[in-house]
């Protein structure tokens, strides 16, 4: 967790000074909990200015290792207009919580072949993540293949991500 930590803060120092991160619109940033609560990231949300809007994804595990945290910087991010991302979803976490009790921004759920099943084993759990959260708030990640994108694309999913996208760009 420390190197974790340790790399959070390098990584805020080093977006804050890119001048591409200044040109986004938005910046979505994979942080640990504890991060979003330190001295680090309020002088990196003053480096950028308030304009900028800020996605912070989020490990499903750090939430549930520590649900109150989660809960108090969910609140905070909204509060400063925000927003926070579910990341490292999968079939099995989607069987196991109903994620629209934690009311994320976002959700990031990784492709599996199984999501092909009909079913509420497959693509009837991504169906209801898309309800959950919302549509065009749903990425689908670990897009291998174009099927991957197929399924996306038939149950409400409009974000992607993988290295089948990445060869596509060329």
């Amino acid at each position: 967790q420390d190197l974790s930590r340790t790399m959070d803060q390098r990584m805020l120092e080093t977006v804050s000074r890119a001048p591409h991160a200044r040109e986004a619109p938005a910046l979505s940033l994979n942080l640990n909990l504890e991060t979003v609560i330190t001295a680090s990231f309020a002088n990196f949300l003053e480096r950028i200015g308030p304009e900028k809007k800020i996605v912070v994804e989020v490990q499903a595990v750090d939430i549930f290792t520590n649900l109150s945290l989660f809960l108090d910087v969910q609140g905070a991010l909204k509060g400063l207009n925000h927003a926070i991302l579910v990341d490292g979803l999968t079939l099995g976490t989607l069987r196991l919580i109903d994620i629209s009790q934690l009311k994320p921004n976002y959700a990031k759920v990784a492709y599996a072949p199984e999501m092909e099943a009909t079913g509420r084993g497959g693509a009837q759990l991504v169906q209801e993540l898309v309800a959950s959260v919302g549509e065009g708030k749903v990425i689908l990640s670990r897009c291998e293949s174009a099927g991957a994108l197929s399924l996306g694309l038939k149950n409400g999913i409009s974000l992607f991500q993988g290295r089948f996208l990445d060869s596509l760009k060329g």
